[in-house]
């Protein structure tokens, strides 16, 4: 551990903690888009406390999730 800090362990921490939150974002998203009465992405936002551009990248995995492949 020589040249890291403590607060370099809690920026990884954050990352790791957003990318899980954009995967299960991803999946909820592909399982209830059919279901949504409002937007999609104030709505992700809101409910898993996304940035606009997490947002977005939930939407592009929930697409990729609906049409593997494409």
């Amino acid at each position: 551990m020589s040249n890291l800090k403590k607060c370099d362990f809690e920026k990884i921490e954050e990352i790791d903690a957003s990318a899980n939150r954009v995967k299960v974002a991803a999946l909820w998203l592909h399982k209830h888009r059919t279901t949504l009465a409002r937007p999609v992405i104030p709505e992700l936002r809101e409910r898993f406390q996304l940035t606009n551009l997490e947002a977005i990248e939930v939407t592009k995995q929930a697409h990729a999730l609906a049409y593997p492949g494409a």
